[in-house]
């Protein structure tokens, strides 16, 4: 037995608000709705118009990001610190010798007392 399903068309409709009033002044602006939409040319020339302005007034409207750096810049002996730590903690893992975990816990000892001055 084969069953078949129309599936409902619902047409919707898309309202926009804007608030704020960086958003409102501009946009009213530039919004003309006295204009004649008599073939497909003319509603395809204001729809892209229309698009155009709401990104102009969202570009305009969105604040700038400013570039980071990324991370902590930490002096050279620390980085050098911070790399013979996880080769120690490497080390350790790999072998679970407890000579190198004497080693790794000074290294960290070490690391702390640098970070702390």
């Amino acid at each position: 037995m084969r069953t078949s399903y129309r599936k409902k068309v619902t047409q919707y409709w898309l309202t926009v608000t804007l608030t704020g009033k960086a958003l409102d002044n501009p946009w009213r602006k530039k919004i003309n709705l006295r204009v004649p939409l008599r073939n497909k040319k003319q509603l395809d020339r204001e729809v892209e118009k229309f698009l155009v302005d709401i990104q102009q007034s969202a570009w305009g409207n969105t604040p700038e990001i400013k570039g980071r750096t990324q991370g902590n810049n930490y002096p050279k002996d620390v980085r050098d610190l911070i790399a013979e730590k996880r080769q120690a903690r490497w080390r350790w893992h790999q072998i679970r010798n407890p000579q190198d975990k004497t080693i790794l816990n000074n290294l960290a000892q070490q690391l702390k007392k640098k970070l702390k001055n």
